[in-house]
């Protein structure tokens, strides 16, 4: 666009200098006419490159941002549902809130727990997928600040009540992930003695 627009400053201005030329053998005072006329709309054009220059670029690096944080977002979201595809504990599974802090980014994952099962094997389970999400967004970096997992599931009140509620909530921050081996063998140890006891629990209502 640029191009173009120097390129057509360049034809008019060619344009009036010939007007110039013939006004000139032709009078003073018709030279002077067309003189000024030249002047006019060189500056027209000028004006013209300009002002469509910088909308163009603001454009284009705007587009550049938004299309980044989608990718990111994409990116988390893939990478949670993969890491419990194969569990059969979990109802649904979802992103819940994506957002940047400073250089990285918090994570909010939440959980839909399948609640035919007994207690022990809800609250092990429950352990098994956070690790496996925990390790799916912490054992490559993805510039990941903190990383919040809320478990739900139904639960019956004394009265015969059912409600959706959170049974257990863990957060784990990079600093802390930094730390541990997210290769440690047998990984069943890693996920239901290791990380445990390294992510923060914030609630447990199984305990």
């Amino acid at each position: 666009m640029k191009k173009l627009l120097k390129w057509g400053v360049i034809a008019i201005g060619g344009f009036f200098v010939l007007c110039l030329i013939v006004g000139l053998t032709t009078g003073d005072k018709k030279g002077a006419s067309t003189n000024n006329a030249l002047q006019k709309g060189m500056e027209q054009a000028k004006q013209t490159l300009e002002s469509s220059e910088t909308p163009v670029q603001e454009t284009s690096q705007a587009k550049q941002v938004a299309n980044t944080s989608g990718t990111v977002a994409q990116q988390i979201e893939a990478k949670v549902r993969a890491s419990i595809s194969g569990s059969n504990k979990f109802k649904d599974v979802q992103v819940t809130d994506f957002t940047k802090l400073g250089e990285g980014y918090n994570v909010f994952v939440t959980i839909n727990v399948d609640d035919n099962l007994t207690t022990g094997f809800i609250s092990k389970g429950i352990w098994q997928d956070m690790s496996n999400i925990y390790t799916a967004l912490y054992k490559v970096p993805m510039n990941i600040d903190t990383v919040i997992i809320f478990a739900d599931m139904n639960t019956v009140d004394k009265y015969g009540k059912t409600n959706n509620e959170t049974v257990m909530k863990t957060r784990l921050t990079k600093a802390e992930a930094q730390k541990v081996n997210w290769n440690y063998a047998p990984k069943s140890t890693l996920d239901l003695q290791i990380l445990p006891n390294v992510w923060e629990t914030v609630l447990d209502m199984f305990k």
